[in-house]
């Protein structure tokens, strides 16, 4: 009775389980063949519950059903293609696997939601928590995966590679895909990426804010000279082919404090130019073409 009871709870959660998890694992090969035998005749009772897996034959299909634009690759060797919906209850997941050039992907996308729906489990919790950037690739093992947030939802792309594959190559597949999906909903190249609150981990003085105003990414950063003097910087720009943000006409203050903690603002350019763009590791580069830092400022998000 126990077991049977303990059967019914665990076909109760399958649906919300493989919402989170791409697949399930094999049955035991060390469970005695009397004991599986039991737990097929109890399993019986719940022939009749609803798949929460149901297949389609395109894109278009399971994009319409959860308003996403999943996009194929545009790459060669693309093969084994397959698209299905997993009901979660509060929302559903579409799900497009393929395969290039023998490699199995996961694509998926969820409309409106927040928690990791990549399916993927470590260490007895999501691969993706709260804490994680946007469009950083994460290891784990056996594969890859990376997230992507837009106005419409979060995609993820996952790879079950075995280590053949290098970060390099996954990521260019994740950005040709991401940048359809950007293409798709008429913003531009993708400021998703950016958008956010960073700072400088280095010397521990920057932070920068990034909003969107229509297709622009708005920048304000704000630098700890000393005690005494902040400066700050305002510009904005919109997304180049190359995923650059390029600005020119950007606004250099010095603000100044004095014992009393009153502030002097003084404007110090209104000519500022340069460009932000996301690294391999997910973090902003900024080159500001006035700055003494040639190389670039790099700006972790929090």
């Amino acid at each position: 009775m126990i077991k049977r009871i303990a059967l019914l709870l665990v076909a109760g959660l399958i649906s919300a389980a493989l919402c989170a998890c791409s697949g399930q694992p094999s049955p035991d090969e060390d469970t005695p063949a009397e004991e599986q035998t039991a737990e097929d005749a109890a399993s019986d009772e719940i022939v009749g519950m609803a798949n929460p897996i149901t297949e389609y034959g395109s894109l278009a299909e399971i994009n319409e059903i959860t308003q996403g634009k999943l996009c194929h690759p545009p790459v060669m060797g693309v093969s084994d293609e397959a698209y299905s919906i997993i009901d979660c209850g509060d929302y559903k997941v579409a799900e497009y696997d393929f395969k290039v050039n023998g490699i199995p992907y996961c694509y998926r996308f969820a409309n409106g939601v927040v928690e990791d729906v990549s399916g993927i489990y470590v260490d007895g919790g999501t691969l993706f928590t709260s804490d994680d950037a946007a469009d950083r690739i994460k290891e784990y093992e056996g594969g890859k995966a990376v997230r992507h947030f837009t106005t419409d939802g979060q995609y993820v792309l996952s790879v079950k590679d075995d280590g053949v594959l290098d970060s390099n190559t996954f990521r260019g597949i994740a950005e040709e895909l991401f940048s359809q999906t950007a293409e798709a909903d008429g913003y531009g190249y993708g400021l998703d990426p950016f958008i956010g609150n960073w700072y400088e981990e280095i010397a521990g003085r920057g932070q920068m804010t990034v909003t969107v105003d229509g297709e622009k990414a708005v920048f304000d950063v704000v630098w700890a000279n000393s005690a005494a003097e902040v400066y700050k910087w305002e510009f904005s720009g919109t997304v180049n082919e190359e995923g650059v943000i390029e600005y020119t006409c950007g606004r250099k203050y010095s603000a100044v404090f004095d014992q009393a903690g009153n502030e002097t603002v003084n404007e110090l350019s209104s000519t500022n130019s340069g460009t932000v763009s996301i690294d391999e590791n997910g973090n902003i580069l900024w080159i500001d073409n006035e700055s003494a830092y040639t190389e670039g400022t790099v700006f972790v998000k929090y």
